[in-house]
């Protein structure tokens, strides 16, 4: 019996204690956001009014598009936390698209790097395609971030 009433004492108290965290972190639950650049993979130069889609890791459905601005700059906001991929595309390139992109509730994701675009015709590295990670450091090159991959 003391146990019994101990436990209830214990779940009502951890309840106290718990359920307002939860209800606090429903405000940020839709506000990650994920930002970056497209640059052309020959000139580096900006690539300006690129469409870009983001969709969930899981599903085809696009849950909002945008344009890259004059410097090549594009932002999704409002993104619950999750798993999502970006599909980008412009008149004269290829088809480009980035996955494998996590973020949390309330967390802002900067791509550092811009996101390469190959004009039509610039044949695409094998390495990008079939092994885009290739080795984890470059012993040559150095780098404020590296991107870590899973192999997936």
């Amino acid at each position: 019996m003391r146990i019994r009433a101990f436990s209830s004492a214990l779940a009502l108290v951890l309840s106290f204690v718990f359920v307002p965290a939860v209800v606090n972190a429903w405000p940020d639950a839709w506000t990650a956001s994920v930002s970056g650049t497209v640059a052309d993979v020959k000139s580096l130069a900006p690539v300006p009014g690129a469409s870009i889609e983001i969709m969930t890791a899981q599903s085809t459905e696009v849950l909002a598009r945008t344009h890259s601005d004059a410097q090549g700059r594009f932002a999704f906001s409002g993104l619950r936390g999750g798993q999502y991929r970006l599909h980008f595309r412009k008149a004269g390139y290829q088809g480009t698209i980035m996955g494998g992109i996590y973020v949390r509730p309330g967390e802002r994701f900067i791509e550092a790097a811009p996101i390469a675009m190959y004009p039509v015709g610039v044949p695409i590295p094998r390495r990008v395609v079939e092994d885009p990670c290739g080795s984890m450091v470059d012993p040559a090159q150095t780098a404020d971030v590296y991107i870590v991959c899973s192999g997936n």
